[in-house]
């Protein structure tokens, strides 16, 4: 079948002639004969996956300002489209019985007949049905594929049954869920899972997925107003984590008006209000305490609302450069307590400036360039490690600079033996003479992206605790810029 599509593509180009005798070729079949001064385009539609014909495909061509012209493909894939010479926006979608992704094409007929080839993507569905606490049915839910790849989001809503279906290219999804607006259903991916790491993988790549059901819990809101100095505060960020697990924070934005608004399921919860870097205001715990240790629990059994004034503090800031005097614009500067109290990060601009408002204490000063840079991370003064970083008295403001050298880029992905990326995995690169001599995690493509100083590594990669992976450790010479693709076995299926 393939070397039919290269003969084809080749017939194409002569204006869609017979190639050989010795192999069958499609014969363009006209869905009528064309009219004096018309162009025929003549369109071949074929399945991107094993090259078959598409009989029944849908193959409509307009241009800007006209009506659609249709016909329908033969057996062979073949379909003939007469039309008025001029430029045609060509629109290819599979028989209504099936499950294809549309394809665009833009057609050229000014100076005569054209053709094309269309390959169609068949999609795959991935359905379930959304309920709540109680059992019953949610409509207008919204259920979202998030593909492990670059891809775009696939998503769809809930009928009066609760049940939904997502049509999606083939590949490997995660399926997040949110409640029908006003529902007051906390939204979560599938299934019964808070954060993108811990969901489940859904293996689309040859197959349908069915029965992905979801049950969403009835949650409370937490709202309020933050403001500073009298004025509201806007893109502050109100930090929620619960005590029930150790899960990650968990923010939401205020708005123009100041005001934020979180629904969470019922618990207690720690809360962390973070300003947006443009404002001399310090990050503040519930409730209007300045360290985590000093903060008090908040508990969520009904609506509840906690209103923040922040205060003002020193500064700590300077600017983020490489050893030869070059700017490094979205670096991450980090400030924090030896033992930590809450770590503050801010975005060096394009000029590498960066600038930390703090509450007077000694404190840490950790740099992470942006990644893909092949820049290292690391501690001020040059220092490698958190235990062995100089610390940095602030009793009012501060200039800083820091230096961050130039390394060797190593990238690559994390996926287990069926080829699936494995998100959220830690990766260490020990060399010897630091536990960590740089850390990063996975992205849910099992993607990852550091930076290293030349030489010869042991390289640990942890997986979440969801899945059933086996970590992985291997020794790397690392010299010059590397990818690295690592298969992390089941413990379901490997032997012990």
């Amino acid at each position: 079948m393939r070397r039919f599509r290269s003969l084809f593509v080749k017939c194409l180009a002569a204006a869609v002639v017979a190639c050989s005798a010795a192999t069958p070729q499609p014969t363009v079949t006209p869905t009528a004969s064309a009219a004096a001064g018309e162009s025929t385009l003549r369109v071949l539609v074929t399945s991107s996956v094993g090259g078959k014909p598409v009989s029944g495909a849908r193959v409509c061509a307009a241009t800007a300002l006209g009506a659609d012209i249709c016909a329908n493909a033969a057996a062979d894939g073949a379909v003939s489209v007469h039309a008025a010479p001029g430029t045609y926006f060509v629109r290819v979608s599979g028989p209504p019985e099936q499950r294809w992704d549309v394809a665009s094409r833009v057609a050229d007929l000014r100076q005569g007949d054209g053709s094309l080839w269309v390959e169609l993507t068949p999609l795959h569905r991935i359905s379930g049905r959304i309920r709540d606490e109680s059992g019953a049915n949610v409509a207008g839910a919204e259920a979202c594929a998030r593909p492990a790849s670059d891809d775009p989001d696939v998503c769809a809503r809930t009928a009066a049954d609760g049940t939904y279906a997502i049509d999606a290219r083939a590949g490997i999804y995660r399926v997040q869920v949110s409640g029908p607006p006003g529902g007051r259903l906390v939204g979560q991916w599938a299934r019964g899972r808070v954060f993108l790491e811990e969901a489940d993988v859904l293996d689309a790549r040859t197959n349908d997925v069915p029965n992905v059901d979801v049950t969403l819990v009835r949650g409370f809101v937490l709202s309020g107003i933050v403001t500073f100095q009298g004025k509201v505060v806007e893109d502050a960020q109100v930090c929620i984590r619960t005590l029930a697990a150790p899960l990650p924070w968990d923010c939401e934005r205020t708005d123009k008006n100041g005001r934020y608004a979180a629904l969470r399921e019922p618990g207690t919860y720690y809360v962390w209000t973070v300003p947006p870097g443009n404002i001399r205001a310090v990050p503040q715990w519930y409730a209007g305490a300045l360290t985590g240790v000093d903060s008090s629990e908040l508990r969520l059994s009904a609506d509840r609302t906690v209103d923040v004034d922040l205060t003002t503090g020193p500064q700590v800031s300077g600017f983020v450069r490489t050893p030869s005097g070059d700017a490094v614009t979205g670096a991450l500067v980090c400030i924090d307590t030896a033992f930590t109290t809450g770590r503050i990060c801010r975005e060096s601009d394009g000029n590498g400036r960066y600038v930390i408002t703090t509450r007077p204490e000694t404190y840490i000063i950790s740099v992470y360039p942006p990644a893909g840079s092949g820049l290292i991370a690391g501690y001020w003064n040059g220092k490698r490690t958190w235990n062995t970083a100089d610390e940095v008295a602030v009793n009012g403001d501060v200039t800083l600079d820091l230096t961050v050298p130039q390394g060797v880029p190593v990238s690559g992905t994390v996926k287990d033996a069926r080829g699936i990326p494995v998100a959220g995995a830690t990766i260490n690169f020990l060399d010897g003479e630091l536990y960590a001599a740089a850390s990063t995690d996975t992205d849910a493509a099992g993607r990852f992206n550091v930076a290293v100083r030349p030489g010869r590594f042991t390289v640990e990669v942890f997986p979440t605790f969801v899945g059933g992976y086996i970590e992985r450790v291997m020794t790397v010479d690392i010299q010059g810029s590397q990818q690295l693709e690592v298969t992390l076995d089941d413990a379901n299926t490997t032997p012990p």
